[in-house]
């Protein structure tokens, strides 16, 4: 495990990014500067290999699928985001496992029954069922629930997350942060491809998902031999190059996070979206 320290990290550039429908994409890439990590370092520190950072962005958005019907839209349901490395192997992945952790009081009402062989069974009731017994009592517990929205799978050459909604969310909605450590031999410099893909798309109006939609939908482009493409995952190659000496920094980067531009969906494929929207 690398530990991220900012003050040790040098800015490379930004090293690519796509959109497509409901995903926006973005990473970068930083270097550490091992001579000032073995510095700093207070256990005698010393490696062979250097640590390159990326540091990526996903974004998930709802969008209005056709003009003519403005209160469906479309959205992601889970996505994930993949790694794969022809330098370098993954060292480290953040976040590593993220949920929601949540405590909900819930009443049951029991009542017993005596079995044959004498025995004092409980039995939980809903609350107000009206039991003929000799013991009735109302107790209190709280269930703890745990919502994994976001956890990293790691192998040899390769590392992933995994994005699922949230607890009482209908879709992926939000901006999310990951970051990958990669280490190389010194002189060899990480290259590799980064996948940005939707698990699950679905439809939604007022709010609400329409059951089945995307699937027929799907079914139908496809028997008809339309393109798909707008829907394929944003897939980017990159390959580092070595930066300038920390010396010759002139300037404070910064980061950008705003959305790249929104794709859209082929004439032909709204048409039939339209077709089947009206329908329903």
């Amino acid at each position: 495990m690398v530990v991220i320290n900012k003050r040790l990290m040098k800015y490379i550039g930004t090293l690519g990014g796509g959109s497509k429908l409901c995903i926006r994409f973005t990473f970068e890439g930083y270097m550490i500067d091992s001579e000032k990590l073995q510095k700093e370092s207070t256990n005698g520190f010393i490696t062979n290999s250097d640590y390159y950072v990326l540091i990526m962005y996903s974004g998930f958005v709802d969008e209005q699928i056709s003009p003519k019907h403005k209160d469906v839209r479309i959205a992601a349901r889970s996505a994930s985001l993949k790694v794969t490395l022809f330098e370098g192997y993954p060292k480290s992945c953040l976040p590593k496992l993220e949920e929601d952790q949540q405590e909900i009081p819930v009443e049951y009402e029991y009542c017993t029954r005596t079995t044959r062989n004498g025995r004092l069974n409980f039995i939980p009731l809903k609350l107000g069922t009206k039991v003929q017994s000799s013991l009735k009592l109302l107790s209190k517990v709280k269930l703890s629930k745990s919502n994994t929205y976001c956890y990293s799978i790691r192998n040899d050459v390769s590392a992933e997350w995994r994005f699922e909604r949230r607890q009482g969310e209908s879709f992926l909605k939000a901006q999310k942060e990951t970051i990958l450590v990669i280490e190389v031999p010194k002189v060899v410099f990480p290259r590799g491809k980064v996948e940005l893909s939707v698990s699950q798309l679905s439809f939604f109006k007022n709010g609400r998902e329409i059951v089945g939609f995307w699937d027929r939908l799907l079914l139908k482009l496809k028997k008809v031999g339309l393109d798909t493409s707008w829907y394929s995952p944003v897939s980017v190659e990159f390959e580092t190059t070595p930066p300038v000496p920390w010396s010759a920094q002139t300037r404070r980067f910064t980061r950008t996070r705003g959305f790249l531009p929104t794709s859209t969906l082929p004439p032909s494929v709204l048409k039939i979206v339209e077709d089947e929207l009206a329908k329903i």
